[in-house]
C-alpha cells in the first residue's frame, strides 16, 4: 500500500510539473506558438506563426515562464520554411524592456536547417525571447512623442494605416530658414515588419540630423531630411513579417497605381516637396533574415542597391560608403565591390511612376542616387554583435556621413 501511495505521488508531481511551463505571445508584436513543452527537461519547442496575408515567417518575439529556477532551460526553434529565418543571434529579457544578446550555453543549427536549440539558467522566473531587440510600434510612437520639443525638426501624420494607425514621419531642417534651394533627402523604414534592426538604424539618423552637432547645425542650413520610420505599422504591431504578403509587398507597391495607404501618401508627399526642391538622396533602410549570419559573409554586414547606370551612380555611392565605413572603422571596404549594383530600388519605382516623369528633371536628373541600406541583426563586419545601442550609433554615423558626403560633392 506504502509503495502503491508513492507511485500515484510521483505521477501526480508529475503532472503538475508537466503544466508549470507557460508560454505565450499574445502581446504586441509578439509571434510565436508552443509546439510542446517538457517540464520534466525543462524544454520547450516554439515554431513561428503565418500571421494573415503573410507568406513568409521571419520574426520571434514570445514569453515563457514556470520552469524551476536555477535549472537549465532549453529553447528548441523550429521553422518550416528556410534555415535564415531561425535567429542565429536572439535577444532575451526578464522584464520585457531590458534586452541583451547572452551567451547562450548551447547554440546548434542541425544537419537539416530548420531547426535551432538555445540552452540557458535563467537568473529570473520569466524570461522573454526575441529575434532581436524588439522595435514595436507603441516604442516608435514613444520616440516620436521625445521628439516634440526638438526645435530642429517637426512631426507629422502621413496616413492612417489600413487598421487605422498614425503614419508619421518626421521633418528635419532649419526652421528659421525657407525650403526653397535645399538638398532633398527621403529615407523609409520598416517596409517589412519583421526587419526591426532598421528602426534603430533610423533613430541614430534622426538623433543625429535633429543634433546640436556643428556639423549638423550646418547641413540643416542647405538640406531638407523626411524620415518616415515605419511605412508598415500594422504588420508592426501584429508581430507579423510583412514581407511578400498579400496583396502586395509593401517595398513593390511604387508604380502607377498604389495598394496601401501609406504607400499611396508617400508617393504624393514626394511630388510635392519634388515640386519645390531637387531630389538629392533617397535611402531605403531595410534588414536582412535574422540566421543570415550562417555560413555568408555577404549578410555579416550590409548591400547597397543603386538604381540606374552602374557606373557614375554606383561611384557616387562608393564614395559616400568610403566616408561611412571609415567612420565605423570597417575593414571591409571589398563588399562594395561585390555588392553595389545597378538593381531597383522602391524609388526607382517612384521615378518611373507617371506622376512623376510630369515633373522630369525634379524626380530623375537631379537625383545622386537612390539606395537601400541592409542593416544586420546577426553580426558587425568585425564580428561583433550588433546591439540596439551599437546598430543606434550606425545610423548616427551614417547621417554624418550623408552630411560629409553631400558638402564634399558641392565643392
Amino acid at each position: 500500500m506504502i509503495k502503491f501511495s508513492i507511485i500515484i505521488f510521483f505521477i501526480v508531481c508529475t503532472l503538475q510539473s508537466n503544466g508549470q511551463i507557460r508560454f505565450w505571445s499574445d502581446f504586441e508584436g509578439g509571434n510565436g506558438m508552443l509546439v510542446k513543452k517538457d517540464s520534466i527537461h525543462n524544454s520547450v519547442e516554439i515554431e513561428t506563426e503565418l500571421k494573415p496575408d503573410n507568406t513568409i515567417n521571419a520574426w520571434l518575439y514570445f514569453a515563457i515562464s514556470g520552469y524551476p529556477k536555477n535549472t537549465m532551460l532549453t529553447i528548441k526553434l523550429t521553422f518550416e520554411n528556410y534555415f535564415y529565418y531561425v535567429p542565429s543571434d536572439p535577444c532575451i529579457s526578464y522584464d520585457n524592456q531590458h534586452w541583451e544578446k547572452p551567451e547562450f550555453i548551447f547554440n546548434n543549427l542541425n544537419s537539416y536547417r530548420n531547426y535551432r536549440e538555445f540552452k540557458i539558467i535563467p537568473e529570473k522566473d520569466t524570461i522573454y525571447f526575441a529575434s532581436f531587440y524588439p522595435y514595436t510600434y507603441s516604442k516608435l510612437m514613444s520616440y516620436v512623442s521625445s521628439k516634440y520639443e526638438n526645435h530642429n525638426l517637426d512631426t507629422a501624420t502621413l496616413s492612417f494605416s489600413e487598421e487605422n494607425r498614425t503614419i508619421p514621419y518626421f521633418k528635419i531642417k532649419n526652421i528659421t530658414e525657407s525650403d526653397s534651394d535645399k538638398w532633398l533627402i527621403w529615407i523609409i523604414g520598416r517596409q517589412h515588419a519583421f526587419e526591426v534592426a532598421g528602426s534603430y538604424f533610423i533613430e541614430g539618423i534622426v538623433d543625429f540630423f535633429s543634433s546640436d552637432d556643428s556639423l549638423a547645425n550646418n547641413f540643416r542650413s542647405k538640406a531638407i531630411v523626411y524620415v518616415v520610420p515605419m511605412m508598415d505599422v500594422d504588420n508592426v504591431y501584429e508581430g507579423a513579417s510583412g514581407k511578400n504578403q498579400f496583396p502586395i509587398d509593401f517595398n513593390r507597391d511604387y508604380n502607377d497605381t498604389s495598394y496601401w495607404k501609406a504607400t499611396r501618401s508617400l508617393r504624393k508627399k514626394m511630388l510635392e516637396t519634388t515640386h519645390r526642391n531637387h531630389l538629392t538622396m533617397a535611402i531605403d533602410v531595410h534588414s536582412p533574415y535574422p540566421g543570415n549570419s550562417e555560413g555568408s559573409d555577404y549578410y555579416h554586414s550590409h548591400y547597397f542597391n543603386i538604381y540606374g547606370d552602374k557606373h557614375y551612380k554606383a561611384s557616387r555611392v562608393r564614395n559616400f560608403m568610403a566616408i561611412f565605413h571609415n567612420m565605423e572603422r570597417y575593414k571591409t571596404f571589398e563588399v562594395l565591390d561585390t555588392v553595389v549594383n545597378d538593381g531597383r530600388t522602391c524609388f526607382d519605382q517612384f521615378i518611373d511612376n507617371q506622376d512623376c516623369r510630369r515633373f522630369g528633371t525634379m524626380c530623375n536628373d537631379f537625383i545622386l542616387f537612390s539606395t537601400t541600406y541592409e542593416q544586420a541583426f546577426c553580426k558587425h563586419p568585425n564580428g561583433e554583435s550588433w546591439t540596439d545601442e551599437k546598430v543606434r550609433m550606425s545610423g548616427y554615423n551614417y547621417a554624418k556621413s550623408i552630411a560629409v558626403y553631400l558638402y564634399n560633392t558641392s565643392k
